[in-house]
Parts: structure tokens; C-alpha cells; sequence
């Protein structure tokens, strides 16, 4: 497993020397889709797309439950909230958690693979679970009435924060980077289906398109010979 391990982080590595080496991809992913650190803040972005905007929160470094307390884990963050940010932040993200992983498979202890929780005592009981998925934070609050059989929870995912943000970074770019920026969102396109289609109907009605956008044949042409540089 070490082994597999090692062979996919020279992977992501050499995948993110071809991002961060190809001219047309640098200049196409910055500055485009930017959110502000201010806009992210006031309106709550988390996971991928706040670390990028400068909203340095990961449940796994400030609430490390185990056995992230003892991995130490590294957070990664940028503050441009732009395309490149996201990308950059997620080739970060891909190799801690490769990091991780090695160090559980080298550290795992001999037992049980599982082992069954106890059952809550009393009535009227609150709980809080809160765990780092792909996307970012994913929190979920339950709760058991003092009426026996009644229950309730309440589950909050990223996308649910995060969705509105996309509309407001598709601002001011091509109708083309559309897909580009939606997509460095990560977004989780089951639960916010009717934002996407709200979103894409607001595209078409304003155009938001700059008045000296290049066309998309254009943007598309070969990029003039530069000496290779990372973003």
C-alpha cells in the first residue's frame, strides 16, 4: 500500500508540474472566477473554495478528532480566490491527504476494524457530528425529543454555502469559463441542481460577457512562444 502510495503522489506531482508550467493554462485560470477573501467571509464559503479565498478553516487541523490530533495535519491556503487558486489548493490538499494516509497505513494498530457505538441515554438529547469531506465541512446536528419515537437532524453540506458564491465569481467573465469556474468550485451538482439551472438561465438573460473579451476562437488560439514559468 506504501508503495501505491508513493507512485500516486509522483502522479499528482508531475500533473501539477504541467499545470503550473503551461502558459495557456495559467493565463486563462487566474484571475478568472474570483471570489474576494470580504465576500467569502461575509457570506460564509467554505471547504476548497474559502481556503482559496483566504478562510484558512479545516475541521481535521482546528478540531482534530482522532487520529488527526496525532497526524498533525498541514493546512493549505491562498488568497487570490481565483481559479488558480482553487487548483493550486486542491494538488495541496490531494498530497496531505496522500501524506495521511501513509502515515495510518504505516501506524494502523492490530484489532478490530469497526467497533459499535452505545446508545444515547436520556431524553431530550443534542448532538453534534462534524467531519472534512472533498468539499469542505460537512456538520450534522440530532436531536431526540422528550416524546418517545421523535427525532429529528439536521445536516449541512458545502454546497449549500458554497453555491451561491459561484454566481457571483461567474461576474465579469466569458460565458466559456463558465464550466472552468463552476467546476473549481467542486460542486455537488445532485443537491444544487435548480442553482446550476438558476444560474446558467442569469448567464444567458445578462450575457455577462466584458466588453473586450476575446472571442472563443480567439482565446483558443496558440499562445505566443515564453520561456517556461510556474504561476
Amino acid at each position: 500500500m506504501v508503495a501505491g502510495i508513493k507512485a500516486i503522489q509522483a502522479e499528482v506531482r508531475d500533473l501539477r508540474d504541467i499545470f503550473e508550467t503551461s502558459t495557456r493554462g495559467c493565463r486563462i485560470a487566474s484571475s478568472t472566477g474570483r471570489v474576494t477573501p470580504e465576500l467569502a467571509r461575509k457570506l460564509g464559503l467554505t471547504g476548497l473554495a474559502g481556503r482559496a479565498s483566504g478562510q484558512a478553516n479545516d475541521l481535521r487541523a482546528d478540531f482534530p478528532a482522532a487520529p488527526y490530533g496525532e497526524l498533525g495535519v498541514r493546512k493549505a491556503g491562498y488568497t487570490a480566490g481565483d481559479v488558480a487558486a482553487r487548483v493550486h489548493l486542491r494538488f495541496d490538499e490531494v498530497l496531505e491527504s496522500l501524506r495521511l494516509v501513509r502515515a495510518i497505513a504505516m501506524g494502523a494498530p492490530d484489532g478490530e476494524v469497526a467497533r459499535g457505538a452505545a446508545a444515547a441515554a436520556g431524553c431530550g438529547v443534542r448532538r453534534g457530528l462534524g467531519m472534512e469531506g472533498w468539499r469542505g465541512e460537512v456538520l450534522v446536528t440530532s436531536g431526540r425529543a422528550r416524546t418517545a419515537g421523535s427525532a429529528a437532524a439536521m445536516p449541512t453540506i458545502p454546497p449549500w454555502q458554497d453555491g451561491p458564491l459561484i454566481q457571483d465569481a461567474v461576474m465579469g467573465s466569458i460565458v466559456p469559463d463558465f464550466p472552468l469556474i463552476n467546476k473549481s468550485f467542486q460542486p455537488e451538482l445532485l443537491g444544487t441542481g435548480r442553482l446550476m439551472i438558476h444560474i446558467l438561465k442569469r448567464i444567458v438573460r445578462t450575457g455577462i460577457v466584458k466588453k473586450d473579451a476575446p472571442s472563443p476562437s480567439r482565446r483558443c488560439a496558440p499562445a505566443p512562444r515564453r520561456s517556461r514559468r510556474r504561476c
